[in-house]
């Protein structure tokens, strides 16, 4: 739960925080705060999550996307059509103006993979892109951190092929310009010596 939320204005060079600014009306809905992607273009900060404080509807937990203005503190909701339950990852791609988002699939109350759509920031809409189920190497592939720059197609996860015992370490490359995703892993990613496995990672070029 969040008791209060900022955004802060820092100077990357000193680490000085120029402005602080109060965000009002933002609602975690019952989840702990995740990290937030970001709008250059909008100065906007953008936040998806489902809503635990009521017992799920048969069609799905409602999502929630947050617009929090970088500039004034102030924040917009609205609710995503088009797709239900549970947001695993998310990450906006400023070329391309969407928020690539993966949820939770369900058959019933049992979960049976995930489900990966490009959200519109300005009227929340949904469109799914692909499915994938979570078993072998598309267990953990919805907790995706962030999404190649070009067209999309491409999620990213940095980390461990099973977070829960924390082995396998490397790079999972989820492509879901199908309907049916593909996911490959790719375990040959070198550690400076000295150094646990890294927890975060931005593509360039």
């Amino acid at each position: 739960e969040v008791a209060t939320l900022w955004a802060l204005h820092v100077d990357i060079t000193s680490g000085q925080i120029l402005q602080q600014l109060h965000v009002t009306e933002f609602q975690t809905w019952g989840e702990m705060t995740r990290i937030f992607t970001w709008s250059s273009a909008r100065q906007t900060f953008y936040y998806l999550e489902a809503n635990f404080t009521a017992p799920a509807p048969s069609a799905g937990r409602p999502i929630t996307l947050s617009r929090v203005d970088a500039n004034t503190g102030g924040c917009t909701a609205s609710i995503v059509s088009g797709a239900t339950n549970f947001p695993t990852g998310f990450d906006f791609i400023e070329s391309l103006d969407r928020i690539f988002m993966a949820t939770e699939a369900y058959d019933g109350s049992k979960m049976t993979g995930y489900l990966y759509y490009s959200v519109d920031p300005v009227s929340a809409k949904a469109t799914l892109l692909s499915s994938s189920s979570n078993q072998g190497p598309f267990a953990y592939a919805g907790y995706f951190h962030t999404t190649s720059t070009g067209d999309g197609s491409t999620l990213y996860r940095l980390g461990y092929a099973d977070p829960t015992t924390s082995t396998g370490p490397g790079i999972g490359f989820t492509e879901v310009s199908n309907p049916s995703a593909t996911t490959r892993w790719n375990t040959d990613v070198p550690v400076p010596s000295g150094h646990d496995f890294y927890i975060s990672g931005n593509p360039f070029g």
